[in-house]
């Protein structure tokens, strides 16, 4: 069995952080919502974190993602939009179609980057648009991740963390490569440059792998690197394993995050996901 009960549990906290005017992350929780650009700017402009805590069944699966528009980029906060979107309104065709290997995934994350694409070059002021995408598919009893940048899949199982998704950036391919040292991966100035994004303008292949089976009370965080940027692995592992409720880990996460490099912080948005 892949969960322990009929259920999921989940948590989202979005906040526009320290230093930038917009928030330009966006998410799909497993309930086919997603931050509409009414709320995008309610986070921008109350400057606070926008929260929503739900549960779904899974019996007919779920799907649920964070994308996190490109900085630097022009209209990352539309990128991040239109992918999502794109999610939502495809949410069931994505979630059934992915069984029984999870091959359409990609070709789903391909068709909407296509999309996104054709969308930026519908006006010459969204020339260089992008995004992130990560996040998860559980289709008939079987739970696939996909990435495609650098924001992160967690997996926090039997009080252990495990980064179940691989970073798309100069540095991470590099220093797999064994082309930088550690030390010298920390000072590469490109390190933090995406070699896959939404909105690349070429054929896309997105990463997707399945996940193992998750037991009750496993944990799932999808997040963008307005988190990860500022919390060690080993600190999301010690708020994880609070004996805290899933809302409250969440929050702590959030708010320790905000709290770091005050007046240059990140965009933040995180889902937590409890089995």
């Amino acid at each position: 069995m892949l969960m322990m009960s009929n259920h999921i549990s989940f948590y989202l906290a979005s906040d526009v952080g320290n230093s930038r005017k917009n928030q330009e992350d966006n998410a799909i929780l497993p309930n086919g919502s997603f931050l509409t650009a009414e709320l995008v700017r309610s986070v921008s402009d109350g400057r606070q974190t926008y929260e929503e805590l739900g549960s779904v069944t899974y019996e007919n699966g779920f799907l649920t993602a964070v994308s996190d528009g490109m900085g630097g980029h022009a209209f990352g906060e539309l990128a991040s939009g239109q992918a999502v979107k794109y999610l939502s309104d495809n949410y069931w065709r994505i979630v059934n179609g992915a069984y029984p290997d999870g091959r359409c995934i990609a070709d789903e994350i391909s068709s909407l980057n296509r999309s996104v694409v054709a969308f930026s070059k519908s006006d010459l002021r969204l020339k260089g648009m992008g995004a992130t995408l990560c996040g998860v598919v559980c289709t008939k009893g079987a739970l696939y991740g996909f990435n495609v940048g650098d924001s992160r899949l967690y997996r926090y199982h039997d009080r252990c963390l495990h980064q179940l998704s691989s970073d798309h950036t100069e540095g991470q391919r590099l220093l797999k490569l064994n082309l930088l040292s550690e030390e010298e991966y920390l000072r590469f100035p490109r390190k933090k440059n995406l070699y896959k994004f939404i909105g690349i303008n070429n054929e896309l292949a997105a990463d997707v792998f399945k996940i193992e089976p998750c037991a009750s009370k496993d944990l799932l965080l999808i997040c963008s690197d307005g988190l990860t940027d500022v919390l060690s692995d080993s600190e999301i592992s010690l708020v994880l394993g609070k004996d805290a409720s899933l809302k409250e880990k969440g929050s702590e996460l959030a708010k320790r995050a905000v709290s770091r490099n005050v007046g240059r912080g990140d965009n933040i948005t995180l889902i937590l996901i409890e089995f």
